[in-house]
């Protein structure tokens, strides 16, 4: 198979940043419409999101994300994997 030419590898390059942008805002938006950073559950989420939500903590927690003392969560590393 022969090699891409400069012009298309520059494009697929762009191409890829962007979709790579575009999945992390995704990420991002469906972890904070979870409260996957808050320390308690929102009262709308059904007790399936409910479920997804402490898993998705426990993820982050094995990805590094850390608690803070008021049981709040960073979810830098587990946005970067979702996306």
């Amino acid at each position: 198979m022969p090699t891409l030419s400069s012009n298309l590898r520059n494009q697929l390059e762009r191409t890829l940043v962007a979709a790579r942008d575009v999945a992390e805002e995704g990420a991002w938006a469906a972890l904070q419409r979870l409260d996957v950073d808050k320390a308690k559950a929102p009262g709308h989420l059904s007790p399936r999101q409910r479920d997804l939500r402490v898993k998705l903590r426990a993820r982050g927690r094995q990805l590094g994300d850390e608690r803070d003392k008021k049981g709040g969560q960073d979810i830098y590393y587990l946005h970067r994997e979702c996306a």
